[in-house]
């Protein structure tokens, strides 16, 4: 009976080992797998995984399974758009010095109040690469130097337009204003509509629980022009935007996030900053309208050119 019995431990300790062993193997292979291909490229379950734990880090999000399964879709589709912007100017022949990307990370361990060694010292301690951050800043200005070389000879701004908004911002004396950050979610399929709305949702309860988290929030997530700048888009006005943004603003008090707002192209998450009634003496000098004209005329330009890159892309993502 005894001999028997060891036998039964000893043979389920071996299969307790080898479903272990399986299970590891299982994990290293979904790593290696690919979770993406665009163009030529392809973008690993390994490179998903590592974006996604400094995602979380970042935006102050417990790492947990739901969260990743929650988080996946957008990620990816942020490492997809990545990709895209890297290959064109890889295209253009437009190289991103170390230099740069050592300050970047200046910039960024100064936003979080540290020095640069200390901010890469946080990340391995929490098990983050710091590869995983270099590949994020890399493409950031990589970017810059592409909306550089193709898309700002474009803006063309004449003494026409600054008049006329000029005009325009007399006509609003009297108006609330509002100084505004954005979180932007595009939904590129309706099939998508439903995660990204959930995404949006879960975005939005992390940033209502900190205000001051957002612009980490939006750096992260947000895929507007803006989202380097932490997602500020500066002083709007009342009627400014589409009805349903005006409402969403209008019920808000300062330092409040709203529900996400779904517009033609996605969802919008807005945290009000301030808001005031908009009064002669805030009109700003022409110079100020040239300079604010130019930066929204070329955030539409280079939305626009990548969305033509990205038509033009072959895309495959295998979540």
């Amino acid at each position: 009976m005894k001999k028997t019995f060891f036998n039964s431990v000893r043979m389920a300790c071996l299969a307790l080992s080898a479903i272990a062993v399986l299970g590891q193997n299982a994990q290293a292979a979904q790593s290696s797998r690919i979770a993406a291909v665009v163009n030529d490229e392809a973008i690993s379950f390994n490179e998903l995984n590592a974006r996604l734990k400094l995602v979380m880090e970042s935006a102050g999000m417990p790492d947990t399974e739901d969260m990743r399964q929650r988080l996946s879709a957008q990620i990816i589709s942020v490492l997809v758009d990545e990709s895209i912007r890297m290959q064109e100017a890889e295209n253009l022949k437009l190289d991103v010095e170390e230099n740069e990307i050592n300050q970047g990370v200046a910039a960024l361990a100064a936003q979080n109040k540290m020095q640069p060694d200390q901010l890469i010292e946080m990340l391995k301690a929490r098990g983050i690469k710091t590869a995983t951050l270099i590949d994020q800043i890399k493409a950031q200005i990589a970017w810059t130097k592409v909306v550089g070389r193709k898309v700002r000879p474009q803006v063309d701004i004449t003494e026409r337009d600054v008049q006329a908004e000029l005009d325009r911002m007399k006509d609003a004396i009297g108006k609330t204003q509002y100084l505004v950050s954005e979180i932007f979610l595009p939904v590129e399929k309706p099939e998508d509509d439903r995660s990204v709305r959930q995404t949006a949702l879960k975005i939005k309860q992390q940033a209502a629980q900190d205000p001051n988290n957002f612009p980490r929030l939006a750096r992260q997530f947000s895929r507007a022009a803006g989202a380097e700048q932490g997602g500020d888009i500066g002083w709007v006005q009342q009627g400014q935007l589409a009805d349903a943004m005006n409402a969403a603003l209008e019920n808000l008090s300062a330092g409040q996030v709203s529900a996400p707002v779904r517009s033609l192209t996605g969802y919008h998450i807005y945290l009000l900053r301030n808001k005031k009634q908009f009064a002669e003496g805030d009109i700003p000098t022409e110079d100020q309208v040239y300079e604010r004209l130019g930066l929204q005329r070329l955030e539409r330009l280079q939305n626009q050119y990548f969305m033509d890159l990205k038509a033009a892309s072959f895309v495959d993502i295998r979540l």
